[in-house]
């Protein structure tokens, strides 16, 4: 259901799912995350990136995984996850883009510890490789 071509019925789906989760241990939550992780990790044979429903609907859950899950599970595997999520910011629908945006703006939200360790390592992934036109910025 997260993968179907209506958005409503992916809102629920989710809905669902996260209503079970709110009924079970903390580890299903945390199995939860690594099973989407997985799923978004899989590359269709004829492309490199999943259709536009189904990435849109995993992101979705994605996120709500996310923010109930602490930035110190986050943070050990970050370069993987990181990757995934980057691809997703090139997919040809804007859906999945503005998901994965959504996904990112709120990992720099909830990184509210001191050291920051999460929101820089967002922000340096985002910036890395990208040259500024400094001509631009300075007019």
């Amino acid at each position: 259901m997260l993968g179907h071509s209506q958005l409503t019925i992916r809102e629920y789906a989710t809905k669902c799912f996260l209503s079970f989760l709110s009924r079970s241990f903390r580890d299903e939550t945390l199995t939860s995350f690594s099973d989407v992780i997985q799923k978004l990790k899989s590359k269709p044979k004829k492309s490199e990136l999943l259709p536009p429903h189904k990435a849109e609907g995993l992101l979705g859950l994605l996120l709500q995984l996310i923010k109930r899950i602490s930035t110190t599970y986050l943070l050990p595997e970050w370069d993987s996850y990181s990757d995934i999520l980057y691809r997703f910011l090139n997919h040809p629908a804007s859906t999945v883009r503005q998901m994965t945006s959504a996904i990112f703006q709120h990992l720099v939200i909830k990184d509210v510890q001191p050291q920051m360790n999460l929101f820089k390592k967002c922000l340096q992934g985002l910036v890395s490789g990208w040259t500024p036109n400094l001509k631009q910025i300075q007019n």
